[in-house]
């Protein structure tokens, strides 16, 4: 799903940024989480003023995610693959139930 090239580039950033927040003596992993919840409320705010710039802020975000399974060691395609899966299967059990609930 991600290309080798872009796979690259995500290591090489998070790499930068463990550099980055390991000499400010902020551990990684708080630190991403801090940035993933400024980057939702921002998000949140752009939308309401109907900002595409939140459509950026979103791509940040993601970057943001791959990060933190970087941190831990996971493959972001795999990952994508397990939670795609469990996605389909709760979105079709919740899609049934609601279609039950119309008849």
């Amino acid at each position: 799903m991600i290309d080798e090239r872009a796979q690259q580039r995500l290591k090489a950033i998070h790499a930068l940024s463990q550099r980055y927040n390991e000499k400010e003596g902020v551990p990684h992993t708080q630190r991403l989480l801090e940035l993933m919840r400024h980057h939702v409320v921002e998000i949140q705010e752009l939308l309401a003023l109907e900002d595409k710039h939140a459509l950026v802020e979103t791509g940040d975000l993601l970057i943001l995610c791959v990060e933190l399974l970087l941190e831990y060691g996971v493959s972001p395609d795999e990952m994508l693959n397990v939670c795609m899966g469990r996605y389909e299967k709760k979105l079709g059990e919740l899609t049934a139930q609601q279609e039950k609930n119309e008849a």
